[in-house]
């Protein structure tokens, strides 16, 4: 799936990483399933701190990280606080921000707006972003959501594919991508917002949920 001038510009973003980052994969049914497995076994040996895991689609270890919906890759390692999951596949823009998200995960740098948010959470946030592969202003919402929860292990940062989950576009009534929805609608953000705009509004959120 990957040709050698792609892997080599992944082994050159990667080259940095000083911490280890694992992808678990745990696939589904679909089509979509199959060209994952594919891409992340051409990743494999790409970077020698990047460990890729595979697992079956009836593999036991799905119920040890409570998975619901399929295909996701679960990012792990020592720079990743929080449950940050990707669910789909990262094709067409979603790519590059999907191997910049792996290279964060394995660098040093924790910075910008939202650092002050996850420092101050005392409970659990759940922030999903619902993103199509051919939206150009998507991967905002997908590298701040992954990022966000890299930084608390009160965060789960999802993102999802939206046309490989019909389910959760009724659900939370997305009309347009991106969508992002935190505590199941208890704020919710149209559009590719910046940092410092999502940080403002999750304070705001959170202070008026404040008993």
């Amino acid at each position: 799936m990957l040709d050698d001038e792609t892997k080599r510009e992944i082994t050159k973003k990667l080259s940095g990483m000083g911490k280890e980052v694992e992808i678990l994969y745990f696939p589904g049914p679909d089509e979509n399933s199959s060209q994952i497995s594919q891409l992340l076994t051409d990743m494999q040996g790409l970077a020698p701190k990047l460990k890729i895991t595979l697992y079956q689609e009836t593999a036991p270890e799905a119920a040890q990280f409570s998975i619901e919906n399929v295909p996701v890759m679960i990012f792990r390692g020592p720079g990743i606080k929080g449950d940050a999951r990707f669910f789909g596949f990262p094709s067409g823009p979603e790519f590059p921000v999907f191997i910049e998200v792996i290279a964060l995960a394995g660098g040093n740098e924790r910075g910008g707006a939202l650092a002050g948010v996850a420092s101050s959470l005392k409970s659990p946030l759940l922030v999903e972003s619902f993103i199509t592969p051919t939206c150009p202003y998507c991967p905002t919402a997908t590298f701040i959501t992954i990022k966000f929860a890299m930084m608390s292990e009160h965060i789960r940062g999802y993102v999802y594919d939206l046309p490989e989950f019909p389910q959760l576009s009724q659900k939370y009534r997305v009309q347009a991508v991106p969508k992002t929805v935190v505590n199941e609608g208890k704020l919710e953000i149209n559009g590719a917002q910046p940092e410092d705009i999502f940080a403002l509004e999750l304070k705001k959120m959170l202070s008026t949920n404040k008993p």
